[in-house]
């Protein structure tokens, strides 16, 4: 990353508070089940949010994307999902994408949650 920027958020729980991480340029992350890359990344501890952000207006061309791959067995294959933003939540594999590029399953050991995409219309639930 060019840049990165650690911060102490407040909590309502004076005992508790929660850190905020924020790095921008060519940057990465990597947890047990998963890795990204992005120009721009944002996580709150507090939220236990990720958020992942292609380069400038272009993100979402599949050039700048913000791109998340996830794997659910240790050396299984990777899940690729490519958007102009990405939030995803580890502890619970749910994904929240704008400008959706392209999202490959190949292995689905335990499932990111179905991406949300705020560009199109909710399906009534029956």
């Amino acid at each position: 990353a060019d840049k990165l920027q650690v911060s102490q958020a407040p909590n309502a729980d004076p005992s508790a508070s929660s850190l905020e991480f924020r790095a921008a340029g060519q940057t990465r992350v990597d947890g047990q089940t998963f890795s990204a890359t992005a120009h721009e990344l944002d996580y709150v501890q507090g939220k236990g949010q990720l958020t992942l952000k292609g380069a400038g207006p272009n993100s979402g061309d599949g050039h700048n994307d913000a791109v998340l791959y996830y794997q659910p067995q240790p050396g299984g294959p990777q899940n690729e999902l490519r958007a102009g933003t990405i939030s995803y939540w580890p502890a619970t594999n749910q994904t929240k994408i704008d400008k959706a590029r392209t999202f490959q399953v190949l292995d689905v050991g335990q499932p990111l949650a179905p991406p949300t995409n705020r560009n199109l219309p909710r399906q009534s639930q029956r």
